[in-house]
């Protein structure tokens, strides 16, 4: 993983927007790194003369359409977005699946950081790629396979790459990414779990950082937080 520090990112004000997998990594961080002086804070008075990481739930599980509305919403209350210097959400693995029509939620992305950008100027902007979760293991996704039903996880996580991937397209070189899917899916030796569907490439979530098959255990809450320390302690 390399030495980290996070001497440029203590001295921001930073808000993260998120659910589960985003507390995940908040507590990744309390876990393993509270030696580095973070401050972390939930939502609400920014502390004067100070640098924090601001963090909270933003919208509802399953509605990624409620968490650019809560987001945007987060930013306007007492003009939050006016005092901070970083401010970025995730959307949750629930929040696509094989049914999602990717092209019109990015399109709905792409206009709430348009506009969020004309009226925060001087604001950082951050994006995230969706989070990606375990493929089915056992006998269970064999009889699927078998009587010809699709794998759920393989579907979503279609979806989900395809979006990761829209993201990337537009955004690279012009914002910051920080691309979660790509270490949930980078294993300790630096190898991609990944597979094809239809003769497309895509990733999935390293068995070794999950006890559930979508969230964090101990090792991915340790590396996965870490890799977020970097990528903050980057930005100027």
């Amino acid at each position: 993983m390399g030495e980290i520090d996070a001497d440029i990112m203590i001295s921001k004000r930073i808000f993260f927007g998120h659910h589960s997998v985003g507390q995940n990594i908040i507590e990744g961080i309390m876990e393993n790194y509270s030696s580095l002086g973070i401050n972390i804070v939930n939502s609400g008075d920014i502390p004067e003369n100070r640098g924090c990481l601001m963090h909270a739930s933003v919208g509802v599980n399953k509605d990624p359409l409620s968490k650019m509305r809560s987001f945007q919403e987060t930013l306007s209350h007492n003009a939050l977005g006016d005092k901070i210097d970083i401010a970025f959400f995730k959307f949750c693995f629930v929040d696509i699946n094989k049914d999602t029509d990717v092209e019109s939620l990015f399109i709905e992305y792409k206009n709430l950081i348009e506009g969020l950008k004309e009226n925060y100027p001087d604001l950082t902007l951050v994006h995230l790629t969706v989070p990606v979760t375990q493929e089915e293991r056992g006998l269970k996704p064999f009889i699927k396979k078998i009587v010809g039903k699709e794998l759920w996880d393989t579907s979503a996580n279609v979806k989900r790459e395809l979006y990761n991937k829209e993201l990337r397209s537009v955004y690279a070189g012009i914002d910051p990414i920080f691309d979660l899917a790509m270490w949930e899916s980078t294993e300790p030796d630096g190898k991609r779990s990944h597979a094809f569907y239809r003769g497309k490439e895509y990733y999935y979530l390293f068995s070794g950082y999950t006890e559930d098959g979508g969230h964090l255990n101990e090792l991915g809450r340790r590396v996965i937080a870490g890799e977020f320390i970097k990528f903050l302690n980057g930005i100027k």
